[in-house]
């Protein structure tokens, strides 16, 4: 790789413009201009730490710029050994006036290593109608030694990206008591034609809907009369019409796998062909009881329009299921369900950036937009859908634009940076997948007397 050679910027003379903002001035770290790496002629913002890790503060310079124009923020940053750069080091963008008004913030997305232990930052971003000034920020905070310096930092007029429309799907099927699974099976077929007449990319499936109101001596027995292994009835059925209608369907079955039951989502592509499949991994405790086997996975899937991620009903209450498909690049997600809380999902959603479809049984379907908001909503019988650009992912003033962002931080919500101490980020990591990535490991918590929380 080759070696990260930091330059004077054009657009943004360094360090004029630049100032440094401490909300406590007796917190405050300390601060400078260094010469670049290697002895260039470059210069660097420093920041660093004076022994107390609540000390706070960061570089910020405010650029006008055109309303609604596209552009690119860029910046490297280099830290010594003793800052961790996934919790101690944050660079974004500010539109408001400091601290009394908040309208806008978003996080840079994308960290690449730029050699020499350097890290390159940059951040595609739209101004905002109306708004013709941003403050460029460049912090560190939660360090209680060690120094940060950013070079080189710039933002530069960009292209818009292009455009990536896609027509997203969702069923509701009402409840008929007494229905046979061939009656079934025909009502999903006549939903799946609904899809491909309104020229859906995609269309989901609920959990659960090939059984739905079909008589059983009980559920575990309803659920072994209903179980097919791949290629079935319901997945033939799913193939068809995917192939006659160039779409991708994603479909339910009970999947029988030997001796084996699974709850299964099948991904079908635009020829029918099964390219993925997503078992249960998370199951409700009935489900157990019934016989069902858990699935070991947490897949995301390429289609020609998204990386989309798939999980079911039960695995709704859990957030790192959702977060953890967000990490892997998933941009929509999907929820089959037999039930489920409607604000729950949107939360999913805002949380991880993501555009979100649930199809569900008992409750209603819904496609949301990835900050939260209804696109739109089924409460009977029918199909809905909604287009949809994944070239811009709305999120809200207050949620981080996307879980990637995290510059390796698997397993700690970047959420929580600004307000979690060294002790709890590192509980937290432990708990779920071990130590922090790109961090050191997790040490033990030593009170600090001053420490009053």
């Amino acid at each position: 790789m080759a070696t990260f050679r930091p330059r004077v910027s054009a657009r943004i003379p360094l360090p004029q413009g630049w100032r440094f903002v401490a909300p406590r001035p007796d917190l405050a770290p300390a601060h400078g201009i260094d010469a670049g790496p290697g002895g260039r002629r470059a210069a660097a913002l420093r920041i660093s730490a004076t022994g107390d890790p609540l000390a706070f503060g960061w570089w910020v310079r405010r650029l006008t710029l055109k309303p609604g124009g596209w552009y690119r923020a860029r910046v490297a940053f280099r830290t010594t050994d003793d800052v961790d750069p996934s919790l101690c080091v944050l660079v974004n963008l500010f539109w408001g006036e400091y601290p009394t008004r908040l309208k806008r913030e978003e996080f840079f997305s994308h960290f690449s290593d730029a050699g020499d232990g350097w890290v390159f930052a940059e951040h595609l971003f739209q101004m905002p109608d109306g708004e013709k000034q941003v403050d460029l920020q460049l912090h560190l905070h939660s360090a209680a030694a060690g120094s940060v310096w950013f070079a080189n930092p710039a933002i530069e007029p960009a292209q818009a990206p292009p455009d990536r429309p896609v027509t997203l799907a969702t069923t509701w099927f009402r409840r008929v008591d007494g229905s046979s699974r061939a009656g079934m099976l025909k009502r999903i077929a006549s939903r799946l034609d609904e899809a491909g007449h309104a020229h859906a990319d995609v269309v989901l499936i609920p959990e659960c809907v090939t059984g739905h109101g079909v008589a059983g001596k009980d559920h575990r027995a309803q659920i072994e009369q209903d179980a097919e292994p791949l290629g079935g009835p319901a997945t033939r059925l799913y193939q068809d019409r995917a192939r006659r209608h160039r779409m991708y369907v994603l479909g339910w079955i009970h999947e029988r796998d030997g001796k084996r039951i699974f709850n299964t989502t099948l991904v079908i592509d635009r020829k029918g062909r099964i390219v993925g499949t997503y078992r249960k991994c998370h199951l409700h405790w009935p489900e157990l009881w019934c016989g069902i086997s858990p699935g070991h996975a947490l897949p995301v899937f390429d289609t020609d329009f998204a990386r989309i991620g798939i999980y079911t009903c039960y695995e709704n209450w859990l957030p790192l299921v959702a977060q953890n498909l967000a990490m892997k690049g998933a941009e929509i997600l999907f929820l089959p369900t037999a039930g489920y809380l409607v604000d729950v999902f949107r939360t999913r959603c805002l949380d991880n950036n993501c555009y979100g479809v649930v199809a569900g049984l008992n409750s209603p379907s819904c496609i949301v937009a990835s900050d939260g908001t209804l696109m739109a909503e089924l409460r009977n019988d029918g199909l809905i859908t909604a287009r949809a650009n994944l070239a811009v992912r709305p999120t809200h003033a207050y949620a981080y634009r996307h879980p990637n962002l995290t510059y390796g931080l698997p397993g700690a919500d970047r959420l929580l940076d600004h307000s979690l101490s060294r002790m709890a980020l590192d509980e937290i990591s432990a708990l779920t997948h071990g130590p922090i990535v790109g961090g050191p490991a997790p040490r033990p918590y030593v009170r600090d007397p001053g420490d009053e929380r």
